[in-house]
């Protein structure tokens, strides 16, 4: 869909019909393995009914409300009018609808005397057309969307990715820990109001999520049953992710990482997953790359006024690239011990908890943006800039419970990885997870205003914190007896249950236009 909208022969029926017979292919294939499907039972246990019923709720949440935008002025008009250009002129930029001789009129307007140049927000002045802001992936599907269906499939298509992406999650967390967990913390995502508000709203960050954690997901479980196809089809999906923002890019250097701390964990098995990393970086490398030739050719303007953070980006990525390709069997079997050991996880421990401290306690109080809310609800605007209190307000949509739980996950995550050789599978999802809130939490580069401010937390943070909260939960709880185990288990669903619905009270039934 992109490139026929690249090149100007984009038509929305033709896609459709395409997306028909994939469909029936696919009904095919399922009939002729009918018998071999018959033998499979499938029994819905209460959990499975627990978490049916969530996902409904969270659809009619998702679509009963949508967000109605389309004053251009901010990110989600501009992707919802450069969607309905694109669904009625079948190209991807955007021809000027006035004389030549006229264009001094748009260009130049005067402020206090002075003229300064002027344009429509969210479109460069290029020649010979205008170029929109920001990658173009999105705004073709939102241009599918709406010519199917009208307004309602426009303003309604990221209600269906996150309903996606909420099985997604639902897969990924299933993997590392027990049902009830899963289904808990998939449900406490999908009702979050941050969640609530993304998905109704027509901006980038929810495909985003879904391209993550899929990718995230296949490539856990590529790692697990040495599966190359899988691998190479999350490296799609995570590739595909800078496609929609540019800041998929912060992947890149994680990943190089992630594969790093995979050969370290690992090493006695002598690089037994080296196969599938090959099989991964196939596919994401070349994505990842074509990301870069799509923004340098395709998106310039953007690009260029971004060109300094993905250098900072590019300059980590070849760090990261270069340590791991020095990372020989050799330098692996010396250091992989010393990396591994007690005292250097306890120090990470120390200084994990100390960092935490700081950015949730006394971070907040150094800055202007001091907002020391406890309790939960929304947060007022504040000024634009650094967030100081960037972990308070994010616990003002987990809870301070989620926060304080998912710290310790992540650290005994880390502990049982590289003590005891637990689902090594997972620790791409470890260090992306740490590593994306690492960056936004120090600064999410976004106006404060909430929930505008929460949306940089949507794609890999907020869902990364409920599920190493829910992993922190678990190991907890095994330690408990059965009884206490049982009465603090009601206690925390209580709590975040009742935190939820509080924090979702504004906007629960409230239909943003």
């Amino acid at each position: 869909m992109l490139v026929s909208a690249i090149v100007g022969v984009y038509h929305a029926q033709v896609f459709g019909l395409l997306g028909w017979a994939v469909t029936l292919f696919a009904l095919i294939r399922l009939i002729k393995q009918r018998d071999s499907l018959s033998h499979a039972s499938v029994r819905l246990k209460s959990w499975d009914w627990v978490l049916g019923a969530g996902i409904v709720v969270a659809a009619w949440l998702y679509l009963g409300y949508p967000t109605e935008s389309i004053l251009g002025w901010r990110d989600e008009g501009v992707y919802t009018n450069h969607g309905i250009h694109i669904a009625r002129h079948g190209r991807l930029d955007v021809p000027y609808p006035w004389p030549e001789d006229a264009a001094a009129i748009f260009f130049q307007r005067p402020v206090k005397g002075a003229r300064i140049p002027s344009f429509l927000p969210g479109f460069y002045r290029t020649e010979p057309t205008m170029t929109a802001q920001f990658a173009h992936l999105f705004p073709v599907w939102l241009a599918q969307a709406f010519s199917s269906l009208g307004h309602h499939g426009l303003f309604r298509l990221n209600g269906m990715f996150a309903l996606l992406s909420m099985g997604i999650f639902y897969g990924v967390c299933r993997s590392v820990m027990p049902k009830p967990y899963a289904v808990v913390a998939t449900l406490l995502l999908a009702l979050n109001p941050s969640q609530i508000w993304a998905a109704r709203i027509t901006l980038a960050e929810i495909l985003t999520q879904l391209f993550i954690w899929s990718g995230l997901l296949l490539l856990v479980q590529a790692l697990k049953t040495d599966n190359r196809m899988l691998a190479r089809w999350g490296g799609v999906f995570l590739g595909l992710s800078a496609m929609v923002r540019i800041d998929g890019f912060l992947l890149v250097p994680l990943l190089f990482l992630s594969h790093l701390a995979h050969k370290t964990i690992e090493w006695p098995a002598r690089n037994r997953s080296l196969s599938v990393w090959f099989s991964f970086y196939q596919t994401t490398l070349p994505v990842f790359a074509l990301a870069v030739g799509y923004y340098t050719f395709l998106s310039t303007p953007y690009f260029r006024d971004l060109l300094p953070y993905v250098r900072q980006i590019g300059l980590a990525g070849a760090v990261s690239l270069f340590a791991l390709v020095g990372a020989t069997p050799a330098v692996v079997r010396r250091i992989a011990p010393w990396l591994t050991s007690r005292v250097m996880l306890v120090l990470i421990g120390i200084a994990l908890v100390g960092l935490t401290g700081y950015a949730y306690w006394i971070r907040p109080h150094i800055g202007s943006s001091s907002l020391p809310h406890w309790l939960g609800g929304v947060l007022p605007a504040g000024p634009h800039g650094p967030h100081h209190d960037s972990l308070v307000n994010l616990a003002q949509y987990l809870s301070p419970l989620v926060i304080w739980t998912a710290v310790p996950g992540w650290y005994i995550t880390l502990w049982l990885l590289a003590r005891k050789g637990w689902e090594s599978q997972f620790v791409p999802a470890l260090i992306i997870v740490g590593g994306v809130s690492t960056f936004y939490i120090s600064n999410p580069y976004v106006s404060a205003d909430h929930f505008w401010a929460i949306r940089r937390f949507v794609p890999a943070i907020i869902p990364g914190f409920v599920c190493f909260g829910a992993i922190g939960l678990s190991w907890a709880m095994r330690r408990l007896s059965a009884r206490w185990s049982m009465v603090m288990s009601g206690l925390v669903l209580a709590y975040l249950a009742a935190f939820t619905i509080r924090a979702d009270a504004l906007i629960l039934t409230f239909a943003e236009n």
